[in-house]
């Protein structure tokens, strides 16, 4: 087998590693048989977009009688232009406002539109609460998928609460649908659980968001 490298726009891409079907055969009756060929390439992620061609020679000899054939394939090879890098970060962060507890243990959430709900117990929210905002750009008209942690522990230095079951406004599974500017945005909303005999104090943690084409 002989190679030669792919040639492009770009920097020549090498075939690796051709692959055939079959070594040694027996024609058919009609003097004919199919070789399936395989290949491997590797280029970088700089790698240039455009086509590039390529090819490859095999050479058979019919068994016996020291005669040869050798036969030439060519190979293409399209690479696409890589999408646009995404970046996302954060506008505004998630804030649970004061919340005033009672004798019980109690739970709240707060949903992607700032309203904090008591699911539990006898704490009474105040203040300025916030869903966090998270501003996306990259490929323009792209879905971008969002994963958040599964919970995260916030402490004042002393105690420690948990908040989970976060959610973005769009539901985790649901894509951010940038614009044609490649722009989005999307809210994160969760539960607090909350213990009781807690300090008072402010109570911080930080929380993973990994977004994806």
């Amino acid at each position: 087998i002989s190679l030669s490298p792919l040639v492009g726009p770009g920097t020549d891409i090498v075939l690796d590693v051709v692959e055939l079907s079959k070594t040694s055969f027996r024609l058919d009756s009609a003097g004919v048989y199919d070789v399936e060929v395989g290949a491997t390439v590797s280029y970088g992620a700089d790698q240039a977009a455009g086509t590039y061609v390529g090819s490859y020679s095999v050479t058979y000899e019919y068994d016996g009688t020291g005669n040869a054939q050798t036969f030439v394939g060519t190979v293409e090879l399209e690479v696409s232009a890589s999408a646009t890098p995404l970046v996302v970060g954060e506008s505004i962060s998630l804030n649970f406002g004061t919340l005033s507890l009672g004798t019980t243990a109690s739970s709240v959430q707060i949903d992607t539109t700032d309203t904090v709900t008591v699911l539990s117990g006898t704490v009474t929210p105040s203040g300025t609460p916030s869903s966090a905002v998270f501003d996306v750009v990259g490929e323009a008209s792209s879905n971008v998928y969002v994963t958040l942690s599964a919970s995260v522990n916030l402490t004042n230095g002393v105690h420690t609460i948990v908040l989970d079951n976060l959610v973005k406004d769009s539901g985790n599974s649901s894509p951010v649908v940038l614009s044609n500017k490649g722009e989005g945005s999307f809210a994160v909303g969760g539960d607090l659980t909350l213990p009781t005999n807690l300090s008072s104090g402010t109570y911080t943690g930080t929380y993973s968001v990994t977004v994806n084409y």
